[in-house]
């Protein structure tokens, strides 16, 4: 198994330094193991939630604005769905991402700038 430089920071995290007096390197690594792997399966929970009424209901409006063969940015999607204006621009990348997981939408990148037009 491959793992990650960054986790095995982690993994190892504190122990330089550790005291005969103190906890075992081994006890110190077991400790952050169960922590790692704690926050790994609530990552799983966390992505797989389902959406809420709201959520739909603007993922909707959203896709119901665009118009065939035409591009848009995000701050394009806010500005022309009404439904976005009191939501934040990272909850309108989240909507617009689960539309894409879905097949709604596309997702292009042009002149170093990201694009999406409906299917």
């Amino acid at each position: 198994m491959i793992v990650p430089i960054m986790t095995i920071a982690f993994l190892l995290g504190g122990i330089v330094g550790v005291s005969s007096s103190s906890t075992t390197s081994k006890e110190k690594i077991d400790t952050n193991i169960d922590e790692w792997c704690r926050r790994e399966r609530t990552k799983k929970e966390l992505a797989n939630i389902p959406l809420t009424d709201e959520s739909r209901n603007i993922r909707d409006a959203i896709h119901a604005n665009m118009k065939n063969g035409k591009l848009y940015t995000i701050i394009d999607l806010i500005q022309i769905t009404p439904e976005c204006a009191n939501i934040t621009n990272q909850r309108v990348c989240a909507l617009v991402r689960s539309m894409i997981n879905d097949g709604k939408i596309e997702r292009i990148e042009k002149n170093k700038k990201v694009y999406f037009f409906k299917i």
